[in-house]
């Protein structure tokens, strides 16, 4: 009731919290956080799932939070399709243009060695010279305390800026 958003731990799906946990340590992710209730536990939580890029949600059918990290699927097999049989409509295709692309991210963060802000940058060489300058994009990481997981985040991070990525909406039956 004091950390959990006043909802039991009973509802906590808890293989899914352990196996993000343990995806989390196998990739070298380590994080320090303090939440001292100046802000509110829900952009506490909204800053936890930015830094190991999960979601949380309740599944509709057991009633439970479920922690999923979004990661590259290497195992297709389950997943729904979506085709002719099941989509009634497409709208909204778009691709992002080179000029919306991110070349350049910068992460801040507390080094835990200092004691002080650091930063590092890491940018994409031939989407700047595509582009003409460097899109820069800075983001903090208040959870990061080294450079290798500040370096692992801002790579992460500036992959999935750079890359034109397509959108739609889909209306499904």
């Amino acid at each position: 009731s004091t950390w959990g958003v006043g909802y039991s731990d009973g509802l906590i799906h808890e293989a899914s919290f352990l196996a993000a946990a343990q995806t989390c340590k196998n990739e070298g992710l380590a994080f320090s956080f303090l939440w001292d209730k100046e802000g509110s536990i829900q952009d506490f939580i909204v800053d936890v799932l930015g830094h190991i890029q999960g979601s949380l949600y309740l599944d509709r059918i057991d009633g439970l939070f479920h922690l999923n990290l979004i990661r590259k699927v290497t195992d297709t097999s389950g997943l729904l399709t979506l085709n002719a049989s099941n989509t009634l409509t497409v709208s909204d295709f778009r691709r992002r243009s080179v000029g919306e692309l991110i070349s350049e991210v910068t992460v801040k963060f507390l080094n835990m060695l200092t004691f002080k802000t650091d930063s590092i940058t890491v940018n994409d060489t031939g989407l700047s010279q595509r582009q003409g300058a460097n899109i820069a994009k800075s983001i903090d990481y208040s959870g990061v305390v080294t450079r290798k997981v500040a370096l692992q985040l801002a790579t992460r991070d500036l992959h999935q800026l750079a890359t034109p990525l397509y959108t739609c909406s889909i209306t499904c039956n």
